[in-house]
């Protein structure tokens, strides 16, 4: 038992450094990856990424990025933010975001398709409209990239039924969509499937990140306890607070979303 003891102790402790360092620790957020021909992805710490080929830069909050089959365009979803306490004139603000405890002021916020056979750079100002301009012009996306800490995660989307669709992102966090847009967003498990209804466990932090269209997903759902109602195991030794934790009904017929 003391053997054990001993061997949990430092266990413990080999987990607890691994987390301190991983989190603060120089260079640990440090992330590259290439993407096509000299295009590379740079995350730095921070929000400050970029996708870069020594000449041309996209640069600021990358929420998801990714690049065509072809190899010819490169899609993001790109915000210019920041601190909310040093944002200044208001009358610049579009919106507020929220990522692991800080808020951040968002001063520009556009879906962009960079074409980098002429280095022309389309903004769209709605996901809906940036979706219909991909259909009408055949390009066909990888997986869409999430970047977290130091890395990314590749989302990879699962038809449900009915239009509806399930995609995983960062911070073990998932999204329900239906015919491409998010309408619901969180720690999402247990899932059944009938021809009739959708119906899922869902958690919800106060705590982590935003969705990509916060006032868009869980419209109509209850509002987050003021204290945490359970915990959810995102691995070993780490759990998070959850503030809602329901069983969500969607009709597939008339799309009606239910809880209880």
């Amino acid at each position: 038992m003391k053997k054990f003891l001993r061997l949990l102790a430092i266990l413990l402790c080999f987990v607890s450094c691994f987390s301190l360092f991983g989190c603060i620790g120089p260079g640990l957020s440090d992330y590259h990856e290439v993407l096509f021909g000299n295009y590379t992805f740079f995350s730095t710490g921070g929000k400050n990424y970029s996708i870069s080929d020594g000449i041309t830069d996209i640069f600021g909050y990358i929420y998801k990025y990714t690049y065509d089959k072809t190899e010819t365009y490169i899609a993001a979803h790109l915000f210019q933010v920041v601190d909310a306490d040093t944002a200044g004139d208001r009358d610049n603000v579009l919106s507020e975001r929220y990522d692991h405890g800080t808020t951040y002021s968002v001063l520009y916020d556009k879906m962009i398709l960079f074409c980098a056979k002429d280095r022309t750079t389309t903004e769209f100002d709605t996901y809906e409209e940036f979706l219909e301009y991909c259909k009408n012009n055949n390009i066909e996306l990888h997986n869409w990239r999430y970047p977290s800490g130091g890395g990314h995660t590749e989302s990879v989307e699962t038809e449900l039924t009915g239009g509806y669709s399930i995609h995983n992102l960062r911070g073990h966090n998932s999204a329900i969509s239906f015919n491409g847009k998010e309408i619901i967003y969180g720690y999402i498990t247990d899932i059944e499937t009938t021809q009739q209804q959708i119906k899922f466990r869902l958690r919800r932090t106060n705590y982590g990140y935003d969705a990509e269209y916060p006032e868009e997903v869980n419209v109509g759902l209850t509002e987050l306890s003021d204290e945490p109602v359970g915990k959810y195991r995102r691995g070993f030794l780490d759990y998070s607070d959850v503030y809602y934790d329901k069983m969500i009904t969607i009709d597939i017929e008339t799309g009606k979303i239910s809880e209880e």
